[in-house]
């Protein structure tokens, strides 16, 4: 019985046959297509704390800067300098791949776009996106929802994360540069 026992749990393993179970948890779907990409949200929307908790949730590291709490991010209060948030963050991770703009975030994507050019090289990421929900944003490539008619924002809120999930992915490049209108 225990002939050849090793053998044949390794050949299992490498084929990912079905008696290969693991003892930890599964990675979401989301998580295996982002990686652990490293995602500011900020705003003053409410849907920027179930924005940064959904990413939060995926694995990724998140913050959320503009006040709020999000589960499993790192919350910066509503009177926090934007500027010095940044820093902190590009400190501890060396870089934002993803910007998440969910109402009122003035000069948050200048500011970010500023700071980038002090990375070194190496460090800098070659994954960057953009989405602004609701606001302006000056970046071309960025991908822009903008909410019309009467639209109560935190009941959308795990639909607008879910969406934020999906163009982050790696399929949606073709999405850069658009904008998306959302009715309600």
């Amino acid at each position: 019985m225990a002939d050849n026992y090793l053998e044949n749990r390794m050949a299992e393993h490498m084929a990912g046959g079905r008696n290969n179970r693991s003892r930890t948890a599964h990675p979401s779907s989301a998580a295996l297509r982002l990686g652990r990409r490293r995602v500011l949200v900020a705003g003053t929307s409410p849907a920027a704390g179930t924005i940064a908790a959904e990413f939060a949730t995926a694995g990724c590291p998140a913050a959320l800067l503009g006040g709020g709490h999000a589960v499993g991010a790192r919350c910066f209060p509503p009177d926090a300098d934007p500027a010095a948030a940044i820093d902190t963050l590009i400190h501890d991770w060396h870089e934002i791949d993803i910007l998440i703009l969910a109402g009122e975030a003035q000069g948050i994507e200048r500011t970010l776009h500023e700071r980038r050019h002090l990375i070194p090289e190496p460090l800098r990421s070659t994954f960057r996106r953009t989405i602004a929900i609701g606001t302006e944003c000056d970046c071309p490539e960025a991908i822009t929802l903008s909410i019309s008619g009467p639209c109560d924002t935190e009941a959308i809120a795990p639909a607008l994360a879910r969406l934020c999930l999906y163009f982050c992915s790696p399929g949606s490049e073709l999405l850069l540069g658009t904008h998306i209108p959302l009715t309600t």
